[in-house]
């Protein structure tokens, strides 16, 4: 396994540089995934990507106030792919994406759901050029202190 200089795991030290620009993001998740295929557990660490990928890009859009817990289930204790508000499944070199969100007071879920659907479908094909199935979105949460304050 690659070893940054402090001699954490590469892997880590990437991740961390997520929080950047839009062209240091682009360049980490380039970074990410070429480390992630050298690993044993590359499809493991490629989900994982994935999923930063997904979370980022849902929080960029007008009216997603956050990330929501995804419902419990015994199944997604064990699956790969999980993170904060994002389900990630890899088949056949297809990708497919369950989203729980919170939205703003206010804001249209219909046209918010479909920008979500649309901007992770994008990030994914274009930063790592695989197809994307579907996404499917979960409206969990609406976020009223937003227009409180």
């Amino acid at each position: 396994m690659n070893k940054a200089k402090d001699g954490r795991p590469a892997l880590v030290e990437a991740a961390e540089r997520l929080e950047g620009s839009l062209s240091d993001y682009q360049r980490t998740v380039h970074e990410l995934l070429r480390l992630s295929l050298d690993s044993r557990r590359g499809v493991e660490r490629a989900a994982d990507v994935l999923v930063r990928i997904a979370q980022l890009t849902a929080m960029s859009v007008p009216g997603v106030s956050g990330l929501a817990a995804a419902p419990a289930s015994v199944d997604r204790l064990f699956r790969r792919g999980s993170g904060e508000g994002v389900q990630i499944e890899i088949e056949d070199n297809q990708i497919s994406a369950e989203l729980y969100l919170a939205l703003d007071q206010g804001a249209d879920a219909r046209k918010v759901g479909r920008a979500v659907q649309q901007a992770v479908a994008r990030a994914i094909e274009q930063m790592v050029g695989m197809e994307v199935g579907r996404i499917d979105v979960h409206i969990e949460e609406i976020d009223f202190e937003q227009g409180e304050g």
